[in-house]
């Protein structure tokens, strides 16, 4: 996930991606298209990311997050580490039911597959703009280019986000994100406490 952010889920909603210019609501899935990683090279492996675009930014431009030690292997089977996929290039990629799958052009492969407590993998970048999470379980979180709504501008913009999101906040028991004002009923309780003293 993009640094600074939080992933929320509401299951009337979905997926609620707070960062610090907004929210973006995404859809849940078990499938996600990744032909926009096919053509692509690894340029590196920083850590636990493979990264296919690195740009000038600390934070790379397409990568993908392999949370979980993913299986990779050369054509013949034999074991490969995430290092030695620097080089190759995308022949096809898939994300579905949980199981990330890249099959480079010489027919190494790097498999990821979902885990049931932790968020296992993810894709980030690229333009436009993607994010797909393997949530907990291997359900699929997906983000597309749609810029975030503005915290000042969510209840206007979108009354019923702007509801759902404060009711995550209170189940959460986060405070509100800078920007995101209060519902009038909110306000209005905290008003008659404050007329109280």
């Amino acid at each position: 996930m993009p640094a600074n952010s939080v992933l929320l889920f509401d299951p009337a909603r979905g997926h609620f991606l707070l960062q610090e210019e907004g929210v973006s609501v995404g859809s849940a899935t078990n499938e996600a298209d990744l032909d926009f990683l096919v053509g692509k090279t690894v340029v590196e492996v920083r850590g636990d990311q493979v990264v296919f675009e690195a740009g000038t930014e600390p934070a790379p431009r397409l990568f993908a997050r392999v949370e979980i030690a993913p299986e990779c292997a050369d054509r013949g089977g034999g074991p490969l580490s995430l290092p030695d996929l620097v080089g190759r290039s995308v022949a096809s990629a898939s994300a579905k039911d949980g199981v990330l799958l890249f099959v480079f052009a010489d027919g190494a492969t790097l498999r990821c597959e979902p885990d049931r407590s932790y968020e296992a993998w993810q894709v980030e970048g690229g333009h436009p703009l993607r994010l797909i999470v393997c949530r907990a379980g291997g359900e699929l979180s997906v983000w597309d280019e749609t810029p975030p709504t503005p915290y000042g501008q969510l209840r206007e913009r979108d009354a019923a986000t702007a509801e759902a999101l404060d009711k995550l906040l209170q189940q959460y028991h986060l405070p509100p994100p800078v920007g995101f004002q209060p519902s009038e009923r909110k306000q209005g309780r905290l008003l008659r406490w404050r007329n109280r003293g």
